[in-house]
């Protein structure tokens, strides 16, 4: 039987993809298109692309950690910026 497609991707045995990493990876796809932010949409992405591929996952998650407390340090300083520069209280 040939299959087509990402099926073709996760039925390949000889690069050691199991068939518990398809629901790894829908689960991170559906995760991405929930975000309303692009970088942490894009860095999903690549998890999900990365678990197709049976790339390290270590690295992917170290990544996405690190977007998403960059987006919130940098939110935190504006929000102080904002904050004293203009006297406004939230």
């Amino acid at each position: 039987m040939v299959r087509h497609g990402l099926w073709n991707i996760f039925y390949k045995q000889k690069n050691g993809f199991h068939l518990n990493k398809i629901p790894e990876y829908h689960i991170y796809q559906r995760l991405a298109c929930a975000q309303k932010s692009p970088e942490n949409r894009e860095v999903l992405e690549k998890i999900a692309q990365s678990v197709a591929k049976d790339a390290p996952f270590r690295r992917r998650f170290l990544e996405m950690a690190a977007v998403s407390l960059g987006v919130a340090g940098l939110s935190f300083i504006l929000g102080y910026l904002i904050r004293s520069l203009l006297g406004v209280e939230i």
